[in-house]
Protein backbone atom coordinates (compact mmCIF):
# COMPACT_ATOMS: atom_id res chain seq x y z
CA UNK A 1 0.00 0.00 0.00
CA UNK A 2 1.51 3.35 -0.98
CA UNK A 3 1.80 6.31 1.38
CA UNK A 4 -1.13 8.23 -0.14
CA UNK A 5 -3.54 5.34 0.31
CA UNK A 6 -2.19 4.49 3.78
CA UNK A 7 -2.52 8.09 5.02
CA UNK A 8 -5.98 8.46 3.51
CA UNK A 9 -7.19 5.18 5.06
CA UNK A 10 -5.81 6.10 8.49
CA UNK A 11 -7.41 9.55 8.36
CA UNK A 12 -10.78 8.14 7.27
CA UNK A 13 -10.72 5.72 10.22
CA UNK A 14 -9.90 8.59 12.59
CA UNK A 15 -12.62 10.72 11.03
CA UNK A 16 -15.25 8.06 11.75
CA UNK A 17 -14.03 7.71 15.34
CA UNK A 18 -13.47 11.41 16.03
CA UNK A 19 -16.03 13.71 14.37
CA UNK A 20 -14.32 16.74 15.93
CA UNK A 21 -11.57 16.42 13.33
CA UNK A 22 -13.31 19.19 11.36
CA UNK A 23 -12.54 21.80 14.07
CA UNK A 24 -10.83 24.82 12.49
CA UNK A 25 -8.16 25.65 15.11
CA UNK A 26 -5.95 23.25 17.04
CA UNK A 27 -3.10 23.57 19.52
CA UNK A 28 -2.62 23.94 23.26
CA UNK A 29 -0.58 25.78 25.86
CA UNK A 30 1.86 22.89 26.20
CA UNK A 31 2.84 23.38 22.57
CA UNK A 32 2.88 27.15 23.00
CA UNK A 33 0.86 27.76 19.84
CA UNK A 34 -2.30 27.06 17.89
CA UNK A 35 -3.04 27.26 14.18
CA UNK A 36 -5.88 27.21 11.67
CA UNK A 37 -6.32 23.95 9.77
CA UNK A 38 -6.21 24.62 6.00
CA UNK A 39 -9.55 24.23 4.24
CA UNK A 40 -10.27 20.64 3.19
CA UNK A 41 -7.65 19.08 5.45
CA UNK A 42 -8.38 16.51 8.18
CA UNK A 43 -6.30 16.12 11.31
CA UNK A 44 -5.65 14.13 14.44
CA UNK A 45 -4.13 15.85 17.46
CA UNK A 46 -2.03 14.16 20.15
CA UNK A 47 0.07 15.33 23.11
CA UNK A 48 3.21 15.68 20.98
CA UNK A 49 1.77 17.27 17.85
CA UNK A 50 -0.70 16.84 15.01
CA UNK A 51 -0.93 14.91 11.74
CA UNK A 52 -2.91 16.30 8.80
CA UNK A 53 -4.02 14.67 5.56
CA UNK A 54 -6.22 15.34 2.56
CA UNK A 55 -8.48 13.06 0.53
CA UNK A 56 -7.05 14.23 -2.82
CA UNK A 57 -3.58 15.62 -1.98
CA UNK A 58 -0.91 12.94 -1.61
CA UNK A 59 1.27 12.83 1.51
CA UNK A 60 0.84 14.21 5.00
CA UNK A 61 1.76 17.16 7.19
CA UNK A 62 3.20 16.70 10.69
CA UNK A 63 3.28 19.62 13.14
CA UNK A 64 5.49 19.30 16.24
CA UNK A 65 6.43 21.84 18.92
CA UNK A 66 10.04 22.65 19.72
CA UNK A 67 11.71 24.66 22.46
CA UNK A 68 14.55 26.36 20.59
CA UNK A 69 15.02 29.87 21.98
CA UNK A 70 15.65 31.78 18.73
CA UNK A 71 15.90 31.65 14.93
CA UNK A 72 19.63 30.86 15.04
CA UNK A 73 19.01 27.67 17.04
CA UNK A 74 16.29 26.58 14.62
CA UNK A 75 18.55 27.19 11.62
CA UNK A 76 21.31 25.19 13.30
CA UNK A 77 19.01 22.24 13.93
CA UNK A 78 17.57 22.36 10.40
CA UNK A 79 21.03 22.48 8.82
CA UNK A 80 22.06 19.35 10.73
CA UNK A 81 18.98 17.45 9.59
CA UNK A 82 15.96 16.39 11.59
CA UNK A 83 15.84 12.91 13.06
CA UNK A 84 12.89 11.66 15.09
CA UNK A 85 11.57 8.17 15.69
CA UNK A 86 10.80 6.77 12.24
CA UNK A 87 11.87 9.99 10.46
CA UNK A 88 15.29 10.85 9.01
CA UNK A 89 15.40 14.01 6.89
CA UNK A 90 18.43 15.88 5.58
CA UNK A 91 18.70 19.17 3.64
CA UNK A 92 18.59 18.98 -0.17
CA UNK A 93 19.42 22.67 -0.65
CA UNK A 94 19.82 25.98 1.12
CA UNK A 95 17.42 27.19 3.79
CA UNK A 96 15.29 30.25 3.04
CA UNK A 97 13.49 32.83 5.14
CA UNK A 98 9.83 32.85 4.04
CA UNK A 99 8.41 35.12 6.72
CA UNK A 100 9.12 36.74 10.07
CA UNK A 101 10.56 33.95 12.22
CA UNK A 102 9.84 31.33 9.52
CA UNK A 103 12.59 29.25 7.88
CA UNK A 104 11.95 26.72 5.10
CA UNK A 105 13.99 24.14 3.21
CA UNK A 106 13.71 21.15 0.88
CA UNK A 107 14.69 17.77 2.33
CA UNK A 108 15.17 14.15 1.31
CA UNK A 109 15.16 11.12 3.54
CA UNK A 110 13.16 8.31 5.05
CA UNK A 111 9.78 8.06 6.72
CA UNK A 112 9.11 4.70 8.38
CA UNK A 113 11.77 3.21 6.11
CA UNK A 114 10.29 4.62 2.90
CA UNK A 115 12.05 7.19 0.69
CA UNK A 116 10.31 10.57 0.77
CA UNK A 117 10.67 14.17 -0.36
CA UNK A 118 9.80 16.85 2.15
CA UNK A 119 9.45 20.52 2.80
CA UNK A 120 10.41 21.37 6.38
CA UNK A 121 9.44 24.66 7.97
CA UNK A 122 10.71 25.95 11.31
CA UNK A 123 8.84 28.73 13.08
CA UNK A 124 9.92 30.71 16.13
CA UNK A 125 7.72 32.42 18.71
CA UNK A 126 8.75 35.92 19.85
CA UNK A 127 9.10 34.47 23.37
CA UNK A 128 11.00 31.34 22.26
CA UNK A 129 9.84 27.92 21.17
CA UNK A 130 7.73 27.33 18.08
CA UNK A 131 6.92 24.58 15.61
CA UNK A 132 8.46 22.28 13.06
CA UNK A 133 6.16 21.56 10.14
CA UNK A 134 6.97 18.54 7.95
CA UNK A 135 5.21 18.15 4.57
CA UNK A 136 6.03 14.59 3.43
CA UNK A 137 5.22 12.58 0.30
CA UNK A 138 6.72 9.99 -1.99
CA UNK A 139 9.22 11.75 -4.30
CA UNK A 140 6.98 11.36 -7.37
CA UNK A 141 3.88 12.54 -5.47
CA UNK A 142 5.15 15.68 -3.72
CA UNK A 143 2.98 18.56 -4.93
CA UNK A 144 2.70 22.32 -4.80
CA UNK A 145 -0.60 21.91 -2.92
CA UNK A 146 1.10 19.95 -0.13
CA UNK A 147 3.85 22.54 0.28
CA UNK A 148 1.38 25.45 0.15
CA UNK A 149 -0.73 23.93 2.94
CA UNK A 150 2.37 23.65 5.15
CA UNK A 151 3.31 27.30 4.47
CA UNK A 152 -0.27 28.33 5.28
CA UNK A 153 -0.01 26.63 8.68
CA UNK A 154 3.29 28.39 9.41
CA UNK A 155 1.97 31.82 8.49
CA UNK A 156 -1.18 31.39 10.57
CA UNK A 157 0.56 30.37 13.80
CA UNK A 158 -0.84 32.04 16.91
CA UNK A 159 1.61 31.91 19.80
CA UNK A 160 0.50 31.69 23.40
CA UNK A 161 2.23 33.48 26.23
CA UNK A 162 2.97 31.13 29.11
CA UNK A 163 4.04 32.05 32.62
CA UNK A 164 7.32 30.15 32.43
CA UNK A 165 8.66 32.00 35.48
CA UNK A 166 6.11 30.48 37.84
CA UNK A 167 6.58 27.07 36.25
CA UNK A 168 10.34 27.26 36.73
CA UNK A 169 9.78 28.23 40.36
CA UNK A 170 7.45 25.25 40.77
CA UNK A 171 9.95 22.73 39.41
CA UNK A 172 13.10 24.31 40.87
CA UNK A 173 14.62 21.95 43.42
CA UNK A 174 15.96 18.40 43.69
CA UNK A 175 14.08 15.40 42.30
CA UNK A 176 14.88 11.71 42.76
CA UNK A 177 13.83 8.42 41.21
CA UNK A 178 14.76 4.96 42.47
CA UNK A 179 14.57 1.44 41.11
CA UNK A 180 16.02 -1.81 42.41
CA UNK A 181 19.36 -1.12 40.70
CA UNK A 182 19.43 2.58 39.82
CA UNK A 183 19.22 6.01 41.39
CA UNK A 184 18.58 9.17 39.38
CA UNK A 185 18.93 12.63 40.91
CA UNK A 186 18.12 15.76 38.94
CA UNK A 187 18.28 19.29 40.32
CA UNK A 188 16.65 22.21 38.53
CA UNK A 189 18.18 25.48 39.67
CA UNK A 190 16.15 28.69 39.62
CA UNK A 191 18.78 30.38 37.44
CA UNK A 192 18.06 28.00 34.54
CA UNK A 193 20.89 25.55 35.18
CA UNK A 194 20.49 21.85 36.02
CA UNK A 195 22.56 18.91 37.18
CA UNK A 196 21.72 15.26 36.71
CA UNK A 197 23.44 12.37 38.50
CA UNK A 198 22.71 8.79 37.54
CA UNK A 199 23.97 5.85 39.61
CA UNK A 200 23.63 2.17 38.69
CA UNK A 201 24.62 -0.71 40.96
CA UNK A 202 24.28 -4.45 40.58
CA UNK A 203 25.10 -7.29 42.94
CA UNK A 204 24.73 -11.02 43.25
CA UNK A 205 26.09 -14.22 44.79
CA UNK A 206 28.93 -16.47 43.65
CA UNK A 207 27.79 -20.09 43.43
CA UNK A 208 30.01 -23.18 43.32
CA UNK A 209 29.42 -24.86 39.97
CA UNK A 210 29.64 -28.38 41.46
CA UNK A 211 28.07 -28.14 44.91
CA UNK A 212 25.60 -25.33 44.19
CA UNK A 213 26.62 -23.67 47.43
CA UNK A 214 27.01 -19.88 47.68
CA UNK A 215 30.67 -19.03 48.12
CA UNK A 216 30.53 -15.24 48.29
CA UNK A 217 28.95 -12.13 46.88
CA UNK A 218 29.83 -9.57 44.22
CA UNK A 219 28.84 -6.02 43.43
CA UNK A 220 29.57 -3.35 40.85
CA UNK A 221 28.55 0.30 40.74
CA UNK A 222 28.96 3.15 38.30
CA UNK A 223 27.59 6.60 37.68
CA UNK A 224 27.64 9.66 35.49
CA UNK A 225 26.86 13.34 35.95
CA UNK A 226 25.49 15.84 33.46
CA UNK A 227 25.27 19.63 33.61
CA UNK A 228 23.43 22.12 31.42
CA UNK A 229 20.49 24.49 31.06
CA UNK A 230 16.74 23.86 31.33
CA UNK A 231 13.46 25.49 30.41
CA UNK A 232 9.84 24.42 30.75
CA UNK A 233 6.58 24.81 28.85
CA UNK A 234 3.08 23.74 29.80
CA UNK A 235 1.27 23.97 33.11
CA UNK A 236 1.63 22.41 36.54
CA UNK A 237 -0.24 19.30 35.48
CA UNK A 238 1.63 18.36 32.32
CA UNK A 239 4.04 19.72 29.76
CA UNK A 240 7.65 19.50 28.61
CA UNK A 241 11.00 20.29 30.24
CA UNK A 242 13.75 21.01 27.71
CA UNK A 243 17.34 20.17 28.67
CA UNK A 244 20.47 21.33 26.88
CA UNK A 245 23.59 19.70 28.27
CA UNK A 246 26.98 21.38 28.40
CA UNK A 247 28.13 19.31 25.39
CA UNK A 248 25.30 20.75 23.26
CA UNK A 249 23.03 17.68 23.34
CA UNK A 250 19.32 18.34 23.85
CA UNK A 251 16.70 16.22 25.58
CA UNK A 252 13.03 16.56 26.42
CA UNK A 253 11.25 15.39 29.56
CA UNK A 254 7.50 14.99 29.22
CA UNK A 255 6.05 15.44 32.70
CA UNK A 256 2.69 14.65 34.28
CA UNK A 257 1.68 15.18 37.89
CA UNK A 258 0.85 12.15 40.03
CA UNK A 259 -2.88 11.85 40.71
CA UNK A 260 -4.27 9.03 42.85
CA UNK A 261 -7.83 8.53 44.08
CA UNK A 262 -8.66 12.07 43.03
CA UNK A 263 -5.78 13.60 45.02
CA UNK A 264 -3.06 15.56 43.18
CA UNK A 265 0.46 15.25 44.60
CA UNK A 266 2.30 18.37 43.45
CA UNK A 267 5.72 17.14 44.62
CA UNK A 268 5.39 13.87 42.69
CA UNK A 269 5.63 13.63 38.90
CA UNK A 270 6.16 11.16 36.11
CA UNK A 271 9.14 12.26 34.00
CA UNK A 272 9.00 10.37 30.69
CA UNK A 273 6.94 7.72 32.49
CA UNK A 274 9.29 7.26 35.47
CA UNK A 275 8.17 8.31 38.96
CA UNK A 276 10.10 11.18 40.60
CA UNK A 277 9.65 12.79 43.99
CA UNK A 278 10.77 16.29 44.95
CA UNK A 279 12.83 16.89 48.08
CA UNK A 280 10.65 19.30 50.05
CA UNK A 281 12.90 19.60 53.11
Amino acid sequence: MNMKRLCFLALMIMLLAYPQLFAETIGNENWGFKFTVPSGWLYQQGPDGAVLGHNTVAGMIIVMPHMASNVQEVIGEMQQGLVEEGVQLYPAGDLQKVGDGIISGDYQGLFNGQQVSASVIGTVSPSGGGAYIFALALPQEFSKELGSAAISIAKNMQYMKTDSGSLMAHFAGSWASFSSNTEDYITFFANGRYSNEYIASYSGEFTDAFSGEQTGSWGVAGGEEELGRWSVRGNKRNGTIHLQSSDGSTYEIHYEVHVENGVTYWSEYYFNGSFYMKNTE
